[in-house]
């Protein structure tokens, strides 16, 4: 599986007015072609700073140290105005919050048809040369303006919010981001993904706050992009359940870390990580078999006074000494399952 995404030795730093904090430290991460991986953990955890990084779009305060590699390409040594020709075709992001990320003030086919117009752009900067992932010499044929993609934006972005199964489309593409509901916002927001056939999208908490029925379906479409489309989805969530619906790999990230990376059923089915054992015993149900809902003690720490040793220790009923002492690092403990415990 070639890798669309490789992140390397990635530490994200905030400046604060006495000093710099780390929110992302030393993170290793690849999602390959095609592949869905879910990024999970509390709030504080990392799961945005990592997510902003990969997509470039740190504040000005924040600065990034070590890879991101995008199609081949680091992003991390980039100029901005390099980087912003990746967005679009080449990568881009789903937020948390779509009211924020629509343009108020232009109706929604306006910006549907300005994804395709950014598409169409990006075609003919042909950034797109990564050896392993385009013809040598050419452009990706997945890219090809072929008869499907031919025709006029605005029957384009009608056809793209059928896609996403937003009810009558027509009347929906006229319409401004207030005059919709969250569901049908959100939706909008994926219809662009699929004008814009992106090679890596970044969901950062894209069913929050949405129904229970609006969530399955902003996962089944989310599913259908990255079957049907090739693309590589890093689904971030604080909700370990709703990422093991979607992807194949997940990464558990705590104070910066990550701290458990494994296929999806190893992971809920066998977590190694304390910190991974108390999101799951915190779920009301499914994987408890009737036990009783437990609870993580204390509080993720503040990145400007993070513990010495095992960054979870201060929380783990299995702390030893050991742990308040020396750094963890990844062991390998069965197949591509991976723990940074002092435990094994």
């Amino acid at each position: 599986m070639t890798d669309a995404l490789k992140v390397s030795g990635l530490w994200v730093d905030y400046r604060t007015k006495a000093t710099w904090a780390s929110a992302v430290r030393g993170v290793d991460l690849t999602v390959g072609a095609g592949e869905v991986i879910g990024v999970v953990g509390e709030s504080g955890s990392g799961k945005s700073s990592l997510a902003l990084a990969i997509m470039k779009l740190l504040p000005a305060n924040a600065k990034a140290r070590g890879r991101i590699e995008v199609l081949g390409r680091d992003m991390v040594g980039l100029p901005s105005r390099e980087a912003h020709r990746y967005r679009g075709a080449g990568m881009t992001m789903i937020f948390q919050e779509p009211m924020t990320s629509l343009n108020p003030v232009m109706r929604v086919s306006e910006q549907l048809s300005e994804a395709v117009r950014s598409r169409g752009e990006h075609h003919k900067l042909e950034m797109y040369r990564a050896d392993s992932l385009i013809v040598p010499g050419g452009r990706d044929p997945r890219f090809a303006l072929g008869p499907e993609r031919s025709a006029p934006p605005s029957k384009e972005a009608v056809d793209a919010l059928r896609q996403v199964r937003i009810s009558d489309p027509e009347r929906t593409a006229s319409k401004y981001p207030h005059e919709l509901s969250g569901g049908e916002r959100q939706r909008v927001m994926i219809a662009m993904s699929f004008l814009l056939r992106p090679r890596v999208l970044v969901a950062d908490e894209p069913t929050t706050a949405l129904d229970v029925t609006t969530q399955a379906q902003v996962l089944s479409l989310l599913l259908g992009l990255s079957r049907d489309e090739g693309t590589s989805v890093i689904f971030v969530s604080h909700d370990i359940l709703v990422v093991g619906q979607v992807a194949q790999r997940v990464a558990v990230m705590y104070a910066g870390e990550v701290v458990e990376l494994g296929p999806t059923e190893a992971v809920l089915k066998n977590p190694l990580h304390p910190y991974t054992k108390g999101l799951i015993g915190s779920i009301p149900s499914g994987f408890k078999g009737g036990k009783r809902i437990e609870q993580i003690p204390g509080s993720p720490p503040d990145i400007l006074a993070l513990p010495s040793g095992c960054k979870f220790n201060p929380r783990c009923k299995f702390a030893m000494e050991r742990c308040r002492t020396e750094e963890t690092s990844m062991k390998e403990m069965e197949k591509d399952h991976f723990v940074a415990c002092h435990l094994y």
